[in-house]
């Protein structure tokens, strides 16, 4: 009729389109039974209804049909051969070799031999996989890239003045900047001490500052007895008097025991107890000076006493021993003043030194109260070097006494 219009595809088309239906029946079936799983759910009465696309079902089940047969000509192609492959016998060689071989190997190192018995910690220097030249600029107080001009460091160590002690804030800010000229301003500085930078320079003597390996912010010079004993009394810095006698038989009597000495400020740990009677301390960094020579044999047996240095009261306690407990760190080495902590000795054996010596002294670690080093501490109180003045900034920590450096070192 007019108006209408009638659909004239040819009957190829129509028969084309029946056979292709025909076609995609059994894979809708193959996906309906790969699918039928993944939408049920577990512990339901009845299932939800799915709004998986069919064209989307149809796709995933061409896939899987192509896998299966694929699967299925690979097995039946497959003979005993396959397992002489090298991969699969390396598999077989590294599966045996940990599940059966390494815990026989184990267990005939542990019984067969003295493993368990012979082991050490502590590693000597001969023994160690660690080496390096006293000398070598690049592994000296383990800081690289930290050697400049000594008039760099003498304007580090002006930051103590005439204290025993620097704030480790003010220290770190000064030492860790990089030993370049252009970094610095020396109009602090006087005509004396510039001049002492360049004689220091001009003996070869060897100035370092920075960050070292460990983490410490260090000021080390490296010279003849000397030159530190020259930077020493020219800055007028206050070191222990112990070290400072230590330096002035070495510069007096040079040929007795011939040796570089070293001068070294570095930040440290310094622990002040908060509670008495508590083994917990509080930590503090701040920053002291050292002086020791290169040959630990070559430092001579000084004793600390009134002789030496006078003491004072600087705070009485009534009675109570702010060192009667401590934590076990400040149990390991000798100190320079009288207290209740266990004494330990200050001459170590020692093998293959430089001049042949059989003991060595250690250097004595210290303690301060309000900035000044201290003398002696009992249940009357703390006594402090009758030269020095407590300072109320650093009065306000209390006791503070010198810990050793906690640096786990560790090797295969």
């Amino acid at each position: 009729p007019t108006g209408c219009i009638h659909s004239a595809a040819p009957r190829e088309a129509v028969l084309v389109r029946e056979e292709k239906q025909e076609e995609f029946k059994p894979i809708e079936q193959l996906t309906m039974r790969v699918a039928t799983p993944f939408l049920k759910k577990e512990n339901k009465a009845e299932s939800a209804p799915t709004s998986i696309p069919r064209a989307n079902m149809m796709r995933v089940g061409v896939w899987a049909a192509d896998y299966y047969e694929q699967q299925r000509r690979s097995r039946d192609q497959q003979s005993w051969s396959v397992l002489l492959k090298p991969s699969v016998l390396g598999a077989c060689v590294a599966v045996a070799g940990r599940v059966v071989v390494a815990p026989l190997v184990l267990m005939l190192m542990f019984f067969a031999t003295g493993y368990l018995t012979t082991g050490t910690v502590f590693i000597e220097a001969d023994s160690s996989i660690f080496a390096f030249t006293a000398r070598d600029p690049s592994m000296v107080g383990g800081c690289v890239g930290c050697y400049g001009p000594c008039q760099i460091m003498l304007l580090k160590y002006s930051v103590f003045g005439e204290s025993a002690l620097a704030s480790g804030t003010t220290f770190s800010a000064m030492a860790r900047k990089l030993p370049t000229l252009t970094n610095y301003d020396f109009s602090s500085l006087s005509d004396e001490v510039l001049a002492l930078g360049a004689a220091l320079d001009a003996n070869d003597t060897i100035c370092e500052s920075g960050i070292t390996v460990w983490g410490s912010v260090q000021a080390v010079l490296t010279g003849s007895a000397q030159n530190v004993w020259d930077v020493v009394n020219t800055l007028q810095l206050d070191i222990a008097p112990q070290m400072k006698k230590e330096l002035e038989l070495a510069v007096t009597t040079p040929d007795n025991c011939v040796s570089m000495w070293n001068m070294m400020a570095i930040t440290r740990l310094f622990k002040y107890p908060t509670v008495v009677g508590s083994a917990t301390f509080a930590n503090i960094p701040a920053a002291d000076i050292n002086v020791f020579p290169d040959f630990t044999e070559c430092r001579p047996n000084v004793t600390v006493d009134d002789s030496l240095v006078g003491s004072k009261l600087a705070l009485a306690t009534n009675g109570d021993d702010l060192l009667a407990v401590t934590p076990d760190i400040l149990k390991l080495f000798p100190y320079n003043f009288e207290s209740s902590i266990p004494a330990v000795s200050r001459v170590v054996e020692a093998s293959g030194t430089h001049y042949g010596a059989t003991t060595v002294m250690e250097p004595l670690l210290r303690a301060y109260y309000g900035g000044c080093r201290v003398r002696a501490v009992n249940t009357t109180g703390v006594f402090i070097e009758d030269t020095c003045e407590v300072s109320q900034h650093w009065e306000s920590y209390g006791l503070m006494v010198h810990s050793p450096d906690d640096v786990p070192l560790c090797s295969t």
